[in-house]
């Protein structure tokens, strides 16, 4: 089993490879937090509004209640801006990605040797 983890089914292109390091296409520092900070903020939000919800449930005084309903209304706002921040950021990252190796197909489509890009590309990936 660890062989077939060690040897991937489809090898990378050491072109891609060398290519990748040559543009350094990694994301920044403030991407990963920003990504981070969503992913945090999603169940602190429900958390919040849940919080809320009981809090509004176990009181008959209505002043109490308006409180926590606020308190509950700004959790699920948390957690949206917390879900719209993950997804922002962590599709940025793996579209940076993509593009790259985008470019790399279409250059390797139009390379000297196109007859070997073009069967790089027929090629399952999956295979």
């Amino acid at each position: 089993m660890a062989d077939s983890a060690a040897s991937p089914t489809h090898p990378i292109d050491p072109r891609f490879v060398a290519d990748l390091a040559e543009v350094r296409i990694k994301g920044t520092g403030r991407d990963r937090f920003l990504a981070r900070l969503g992913a945090a903020f999603m169940p602190l939000g429900v958390a919040l509004g849940v919080v809320g919800w009981f809090i509004a449930r176990s009181t008959d005084n209505a002043l109490n209640q308006r409180d926590a309903i606020i308190l509950a209304i700004i959790g699920m706002t948390l957690s949206m801006w917390g879900a719209a921040l993950f997804l922002r950021y962590s599709f940025a990252e793996f579209l940076r990605f993509w593009m790259a190796r985008l470019l790399l197909q279409q250059a390797s489509m139009t390379a000297p040797d196109t007859q070997a890009g073009a069967e790089t590309l027929r090629k399952d990936p999956m295979q």
